[in-house]
């Protein structure tokens, strides 16, 4: 079974398309804004979770033309990323639940639960 980890870094290497270009573009930015590496990683950050406090933001032509592209490609490859983890434990829970149900005996409240006729047999199953 994998960890949850496992599974952060697993979509993470499946958006790595995503991350190179998103990589691109911040270095573009960076270098079109004059923004030093941690401002660029900061906006990267505050775009991709929807956060955008603007006390950062682009404001150059190229800088706003670059966020065209940077802002639905970071927030896209973000939720990606949590989609895939969250997918993760909902089915781990779910696999749990199931695999709890099967072992469960069956009473004889669950049968006369399902007697619906009150005629001593199951009517639905």
């Amino acid at each position: 079974p994998m960890s949850v980890l496992g599974v952060l870094f697993g979509g993470m290497k499946r958006q790595s398309i995503n991350f190179v270009l998103l990589s691109f573009v911040a270095a573009f930015m960076k270098r079109a804004e004059g923004w030093s590496l941690i401002d660029v990683l900061y906006y990267w950050n505050c775009t991709a979770t929807t956060i955008g406090f603007g006390d950062l933001s682009p404001k150059t032509q190229l800088g706003r033309l670059l966020a065209v592209f940077f802002i639905p490609l970071s927030v896209v490859t973000l939720g990606e990323v949590i989609a895939n983890c969250f997918a993760y434990v909902t089915s781990r829970a779910a696999a749990k639940a199931e695999k709890d149900f099967i072992r469960r005996e069956i009473t004889l409240s669950d049968l006369e639960y399902l007697d619906v006729n009150g005629d001593g047999r199951v009517d639905e199953l």
